[in-house]
């Protein structure tokens, strides 16, 4: 602790002594922090981190410390055989020009400290040939990912992706961990369960809850902007995004649900989820009380009965033709009992709660039991 204390005085005496600026090359840790004691980074008035992958063009400078200035702004470098020259623009390397869309992939735009990004999130899906399904990821959290497949199936409605493999990824070696890019994962892995393809110039932006709501996130006009100027056309945004550029056309979507519609043959809100049968209405209406019944028709003979007048059911009552035969041979049976209706001549004489009185057979006086 001493020896460095003292070799780091030593050059900061004579960086001021001489006006220069000194620069100081250590190493990190795996968790990206300083290696060794914390008393030379508060020796120092600057602190810069050198990040990228191995495997990726891209490198940035990222501000840790400043004490002249903001920690928010990164410098875009590009690696190559003559060495490292700076990127003003550095969007393109995280893009894949297609001239049409692919099932499977989305277009996000990402801050780098003050810097938009537009980078791409690609999703495939593949039936699996073992118990548990595989869930790779490269370049985004596998928490992140794992919670909008967990989204997708309870909120969206789809139930495809549990039993398949799953592998998403980023273009170019960039790093997705802002929630921001939720709702370019949610529809990437949506797009690839489909097999289809987004519509083309489309940048979604937003994160997502486990509720399925879309939620606001920070410098939306700055996103908005930045995917305008590189010739994007249509933004999901969450909702009350600010100023929208000129050329640009943004909808709001408010959940998961909403946001599912722009993939081609999804249907509806009002349409998903809708079961056959009677409405709330008829349910509570439907019952075993007696209505007056404003259609009366011949029943079908049952067991070689003869045939009955018997009111027929409203359409909002009525049930599958297993259920109605079980109805009315019980309801036979209970009115023969009662005396109510002759089994060998057909006559009804049916009281219901309402004092209406059914019409019996011709032939048969009202109030006779045959």
């Amino acid at each position: 602790m001493a020896q460095v204390r003292e070799v780091a005085g030593a050059l900061i005496r004579a960086s001021k002594e001489r006006g220069m600026a000194t620069l100081l090359v250590g190493h990190v840790t795996k968790d990206g922090a300083i290696a060794g004691p914390r008393l030379l980074e508060h020796l120092v008035d600057v602190v810069l981190h050198f990040e990228g992958d191995r495997h990726a063009r891209l490198r940035l400078v990222r501000g840790v410390k400043n004490r002249y200035g903001a920690t928010d702004e990164v410098g875009c470098f590009e690696l190559h055989d003559e060495g490292i020259t700076g990127l003003a623009d550095p969007s393109g390397l995280f893009l894949t020009r297609r001239a049409e869309p692919v099932p499977g992939t989305c277009l996000t735009v990402t801050l780098e400290g003050r810097r938009p990004l537009v980078a791409e999130v690609q999703a495939l899906t593949v039936d699996s040939q073992i118990p548990s399904p595989r869930r790779t990821t490269s370049g985004l959290e596998t928490s992140r990912v794992s919670m909008m497949l967990a989204v997708l199936e309870q909120r969206g409605r789809i139930s495809a992706l549990g039993k398949r493999d799953i592998y998403s990824a980023t273009v170019g070696g960039v790093k997705l961990s802002e929630p921001a890019a939720d709702l370019a994962i949610a529809l990437a892995l949506a797009s690839a369960a489909s097999d289809t393809p987004l519509p083309k110039n489309l940048v979604a932006i937003g994160e997502v809850g486990l509720a399925g709501e879309v939620r606001r996130v920070t410098g939306v006009q700055r996103r908005l902007a930045e995917a305008a100027r590189l010739g994007f056309t249509h933004a999901l945004v969450p909702g009350d995004p600010g100023k929208v550029p000129a050329g640009m056309r943004v909808l709001e979507v408010a959940d998961i649900g909403d946001a599912l519609r722009v993939l081609p043959g999804r249907p509806r809100r009002e349409e998903r989820g809708r079961r056959p049968g009677p409405g709330p209405r008829a349910a509570r209406e439907g019952g075993l009380r007696a209505r007056p019944l404003r259609t009366v028709g011949t029943a079908p003979s049952l067991s070689g009965r003869a045939p009955v007048d018997f009111p027929l059911v409203p359409p909002a009552r009525r049930c599958t033709p297993t259920r109605h035969d079980e109805i009315h041979r019980g309801a036979l049976d209970i009115w023969a009992a009662r005396g109510t209706v002759d089994l060998a001549t057909g006559g009804v004489q049916w009281q219901p709660t309402t004092g209406h009185r059914a019409p019996a057979r011709p032939g048969v006086a009202p109030g006779s039991t045959g």
